[in-house]
This record gives C-alpha cells, sequence and structure tokens, in this order.
C-alpha cells in the first residue's frame, strides 16, 4: 500500500491506494493517495491533490480542483459548481454564494 500508481482508463469499483492515482472512467468508492487525477467519482477522493475533470461527490485534501462537486474540504477548493458546501481556507466556485470567500462556499 501507498507504494507507486495507478492507472485506470475505464470504470473503477472500489478502494485505490497509491501515491499517485490516475482515472479515466467512472469511480465508485475511494481513492487514497497523494495526487488523485480523476473524472467522475461517487465516493471520495482523499489526498493532498485532487484534480477531477468530471463531477466528484467527496474532495478532501490540500488542493481540491473539479468541474463539479458536492463536498470540498480543504485549504484551498475550486470548482465551476458547487451542490452542497466547500469548507477551507479559500473556496471558489463559479456559482457559489460568492466566486471566491474564505472558510466556507455554497
Amino acid at each position: 500500500l501507498w507504494i507507486g500508481a495507478n492507472k485506470i482508463t475505464g470504470d473503477m469499483t472500489g478502494a485505490s491506494f497509491g501515491l499517485f492515482n490516475n482515472h479515466k472512467g467512472n469511480d465508485i468508492g475511494a481513492n487514497l493517495g497523494v495526487v488523485n487525477l480523476t473524472n467522475n467519482v461517487k465516493g471520495a477522493n482523499v489526498s493532498a491533490v485532487n484534480i477531477s475533470t468530471g463531477d466528484t461527490m467527496v474532495d478532501v485534501g490540500l488542493v481540491s480542483i473539479s468541474k463539479k462537486s458536492t463536498v470540498q474540504v480543504g485549504f484551498f477548493n475550486k470548482t465551476d459548481e458547487i451542490k452542497a458546501v466547500q469548507i477551507g481556507l479559500i473556496n471558489c466556485a463559479k456559482d457559489g454564494f460568492l466566486p471566491c470567500f474564505p472558510f466556507v462556499n455554497f
């Protein structure tokens, strides 16, 4: 665990552990690592850096960037569309309470 990288081009169900997780398909479950590059995640991304090109349910990390997200928790959170809440030092959402707001944005 926690050694190496995971590259998945299709869909994944379960948990992914690695320093670097690169998933192009749809994930159901959890991605745990230092860097997560994902597409759509029904579950959680937990790492220092989470970058998603699609829709994520929960992102927890130092930096989380996604196209759409339900919940983001970290120091810097950025999404085009937030469905619920962002909690962190800097929170940016194009459709949020304000485009960028400290501590919480919805």
